[in-house]
């Protein structure tokens, strides 16, 4: 018997980011995230990505590829995962050990704009 696959919609809470189901609530926010992708790209801060579906053509997500480099890449597993679709996908690692991890921790700390690491919610 196959597993059934049956998600339900909920809300995930982390300390610095909160995941919703998407709704036309979020409209307003996310034309405000693409005019504000649109300026970091110019200042080639980041380059934003929309995801576009192959054969309907129609925006499905959205991605940026962040220069954060905290880690070292240590290799890639070739064809190491297959999705839902069949979409065979490479798995890059990275790793940062214990000596490398002060320096990390603060300058991803400084990026989150916080020194301790501490945020109100």
């Amino acid at each position: 018997m196959e597993p059934v696959f049956d998600p339900k919609p909920v809300v995930l809470r982390g300390r610095y980011v909160r995941l919703e189901p998407l709704s036309q609530t979020h409209a307003a926010d996310i034309e405000q995230l693409i005019a504000e992708a649109e300026a970091e790209m110019a200042s080639g801060a980041q380059i934003p990505f929309a995801i576009v579906h192959a054969r309907s053509g129609a925006a499905i997500g959205s991605t940026r590829y962040l220069d954060l480099r905290p880690g070292h890449r240590e290799g890639m597993l070739r064809r190491s995962f297959i999705l839902w679709d069949g979409f065979v996908r490479d798995s890059v690692y990275f790793s940062i050990v214990d000596d490398e991890w002060p320096a990390v921790k603060q300058r991803l700390l400084s990026m989150l704009g916080t020194s301790s690491g501490e945020t109100s919610p």
